[in-house]
């Protein structure tokens, strides 16, 4: 099995690649190369083009029916993990220091896991290719919480009491990646093939959301710093970011890691389970806020911040779960 030191460039690698990207962005909003509601309009065509087909891509034909009857587990801590994030984000929204326009927010940021840009490399450098398949089985997991209850968390939540409840749930119901999930999951557990000439236009659209979620991210953050109300502001917004990156990157997978030792989960899944569950916010959950009615510019900010700090917690749960 790889060491930690032997895999230090495996782990440099997506964080590098994500943060030279979130930085273009920036670059592209400074320049003027690209306008605010370019980069809100680049969000949409994120959210509902690129995503869904690599949602169903990997759900169709990385879960079949072996893998799902072999391991369940994965694929129910898929939701129980993010389900503890959301939990814990609740009860720190409570605290003053959040306004009520933004707890739903601080929910999707603490709840929704960057477990395939960063968690596919990180899991494969530390556990092999056993490592890599079980990250696939959480994150369908996971793939299908962020496309159901993360999108009524945010629709709801942020316009409660400007449209029934009836409403948010038809933004589930007509949004692309709910399907996505249900298509993909359908198609892998069937065990239905897929055609070459079906399989990479999909493919090819799919691998397009990477680098267009992570430049939209950077030019949203670009717009937030133009619109800022004052010191005052910018200092409470640190302290909210601050509270929010400790909660993603260290309670939450310290309570689940917590959990997998009481279920007594063999030693490679648990640490999988861990390892995703300590990843940075979703590059998704900009898109999704900014769809949805949520803080766009405060879910932008969590996902440079979470993302940046990755590099020091990732590679200290590495150690603690597979390196002695």
């Amino acid at each position: 099995m790889p060491t930690i030191g032997q895999n230090v460039l495996t782990l440099a690698t997506p964080f590098l690649t994500i943060l030279f990207l979130l930085l273009a962005g920036v670059a592209l909003r400074r320049w003027r190369m690209v306008t605010a509601d370019g980069a809100r309009q680049m969000t949409s065509l994120v959210l509902n083009v690129t995503l869904p087909p690599l949602i169903f891509i990997a759900l169709a034909t990385e879960i079949t029916p072996a893998e799902l009857s072999r391991t369940p587990l994965l694929v129910g801590m898929g939701i129980v993990g993010p389900l503890i994030g959301y939990a814990v984000a609740a009860a720190i929204g409570r605290l003053p220091l959040f306004p009520p326009a933004r707890r739903s927010t601080l929910q999707a940021a603490i709840g929704m896991l960057n477990t395939t840009f960063v968690g596919y490399p990180v899991c494969e450098g530390l556990l092999g290719s056993k490592g890599l398949s079980y990250a696939v089985l959480y994150d369908a997991g996971f793939t299908l919480l962020m496309s159901t209850f993360s999108i009524w968390i945010l629709s709801w939540g942020n316009q409660r009491g400007t449209r029934s409840l009836a409403s948010s749930l038809r933004d589930l119901v007509y949004s692309p990646l709910m399907w996505s999930v249900i298509l993909g999951v359908t198609w892998g557990a069937l065990g239905w093939p897929m055609p070459e000439w079906f399989r990479m236009p999909l493919h090819t659209l799919g691998q397009a959301t990477t680098p267009l979620a992570l430049l939209a991210v950077g030019m949203l953050v670009q717009a937030t710093e133009q619109g800022n109300a004052g010191p005052q502001h910018q200092t409470k917004q640190r302290w909210q970011l601050a509270v929010l990156t400790i909660a993603r990157l260290i309670v939450v997978p310290a309570l689940v890691w917590a959990l997998v030792l009481l279920l007594k989960i063999e030693r490679t899944a648990a640490a999988v389970i861990v390892l995703q569950t300590a990843m940075p916010t979703a590059v998704a959950t900009t898109a999704m806020a900014e769809q949805y009615g949520g803080d766009s510019a405060f879910a932008s900010a969590s996902v440079i911040l979470s993302t940046f700090l990755s590099v020091l917690t990732l590679p200290a749960w590495g150690w603690v779960l597979v390196g002695h």
